[in-house]
């Protein structure tokens, strides 16, 4: 028997729950702090806007397009941010957390209370279970099948690590930046809050695009950009949010997707603490990425119990490793790995309960 088949196995004799993986945990990793909340946020905050002056004032060709892919994935920091506040886990305050949340969010154009919907109360509870979970389910081969031509190679576009971004944008275009009458009626009942998230992000969304026009300059405000305003605005907001998407689908694709991780119909899958804890790849990137990326790769922990703020999930997810190492799956995450991950997880045949690829 495989090693990966007969590491699966185990894990599924044990059985673990909820309660004994977090017993695992350090108790200081539950802890929340203020003014941890605040620092990070800050500092996201600080790096965001050094990226978002250096783009403005760009001299060159080559310093505008260094400075709006840069500026794209610093919206990467900010958002995680909002993902813990939206957690309740940033700081130890409900309303403080939607607060900061809700800032947090603004670069990245989201929603507080429609990504707390479509997050937390389906991806975390649904995790790796195809007709539930939103965090892009691979198609099964009969669903597949059964796309026109132009969905097929919109889907196969997406399954390539170059266009990850194709992976996150309807999710958030047609989800949080543009949602239909029917979502916003659910987000409407799920949170109180709704309308003014949505003030909010339109607001920011205004200034954005007060600021590349040169209204601003206009105003006498500040400066003027060196380039014309379409340029400013292609840069300062379209390649921005590309690169910001890419991040977005690349990244947490890695987090769910492995030539050796299973998915599941609704009808097989296991109890969600072991999905959880098997499902989910730890993934150790090179020196200083996770720090950059606010802990987020310490993703096994986060899913064991989301209320673990990011400054101390790697505490909780080395823990974590000791005590259940032949359950984890943990990848060290180089170029090769990523384009095997890209290149294997495709389609799942869910007959075989394995994956395949677009010619099965």
């Amino acid at each position: 028997m495989p090693d990966d088949q007969q590491g699966a196995n185990t894990s599924q004799q044990r059985n673990h729950s909820f309660e004994i993986l977090k017993a695992a945990i350090p108790k200081q990793c539950f802890s929340r702090s203020v003014a941890k909340g605040l620092f990070v946020l800050a500092a996201a905050f600080v790096v965001y806007g050094v990226a978002t002056t250096a783009l403005y004032f760009a001299t060159a060709w080559w310093i505008l397009i260094v400075a709006a892919i840069v500026r794209g994935l610093t919206i990467g920091p900010t958002f995680i941010v909002g993902h813990d506040a939206c957690h309740e886990s940033l700081t130890p305050h409900p309303r403080l957390n939607r607060i900061l949340g809700q800032l947090a969010f603004l670069p990245s154009l989201h929603s507080f209370t429609a990504w707390k919907f479509r997050h937390n109360f389906i991806h975390h509870r649904h995790t790796q279970i195809l007709e539930l979970d939103s965090g892009y389910p691979p198609l099964t081969v009969t669903e597949y099948a059964a796309l026109s031509s132009s969905k097929k190679m919109r889907y196969r576009a997406s399954r390539c690590a170059p266009l990850a971004g194709l992976l996150y944008f309807p999710e958030w275009f047609t989800k949080q930046l543009l949602p239909s009458a029917a979502n916003r009626e659910v987000y409407k009942k799920a949170g109180q809050f709704y309308w003014l998230d949505r003030a909010l992000l339109l607001t920011w969304l205004a200034l954005e695009i007060a600021l590349f026009s040169g209204l601003f300059a206009q105003a006498g405000l500040i400066p003027a950009a060196n380039f014309s305003p379409w340029v400013m605005l292609f840069f300062g907001i379209v390649v921005t949010q590309f690169v910001w998407n890419w991040q977005m689908g690349f990244v947490t694709f890695l987090h769910h997707f492995h030539p050796e991780v299973k998915w599941y119909t609704e009808a097989e899958a296991p109890p969600a603490a072991m999905r959880q804890l098997t499902s989910t790849i730890h993934m150790g990137f090179p020196v200083g990425t996770n720090w950059a990326m606010l802990n987020i790769l310490e993703h096994t922990a986060h899913h064991i119990d989301p209320k673990i703020p990011l400054y101390h999930l790697p505490k909780a997810q080395a823990a974590l490793n000791k005590a259940f190492t032949a359950d984890i799956r943990q990848e060290r995450m180089t170029i090769r790995a990523a384009l095997r991950a890209f290149s294997v997880c495709k389609l799942w045949d869910v007959e075989k309960r394995a994956w395949v690829g677009f010619e099965a």
